[in-house]
């Protein structure tokens, strides 16, 4: 989907009636996706598994809908995010992420009860 819209978190509220959460794709938070907040809590299918950077949630589930987006540098004081174009290397991160076999490489390591719950076997 193409927009027009500035702001990251004008798109998620434009189409969706729920709070969101940011996730950051890149060390330098400059990619990043917006999922719904409490997708977990409303049984949301799965789309894909991604690490963490939390011990106690290495790693989970991204379930609902989602936008990716990238972002210019947050001015200080700025409080969202404005959007800039995807770049070819935003592409190969996120297909590194839905690889099939990174996929499968982060799957026994976590367990849901599907109500949010995880089990996480390190």
């Amino acid at each position: 989907m193409q927009t027009d819209e500035k702001y990251t978190s004008n798109i998620w509220q434009r189409l969706y009636d729920s709070y969101y959460e940011r996730i950051w794709l890149d060390s330098q938070r400059t990619l990043h996706m917006i999922v719904d907040e409490e997708g977990l809590l409303k049984k949301l299918p799965t789309n894909f598994l991604i690490e963490m950077n939390n011990p106690f949630s290495p790693v989970q589930r991204i379930v609902g809908d989602i936008i990716v987006a990238r972002n210019k540098p947050l001015p200080f004081g700025g409080y969202d995010y404005e959007t800039d174009d995807i770049t070819e290397e935003d592409m190969k991160i996120l297909e590194n992420i839905l690889n099939s076999k990174y996929q499968a490489k982060l799957l026994p390591r976590i367990q849901s009860d599907n109500g949010g719950t995880h089990i996480i076997r390190l």
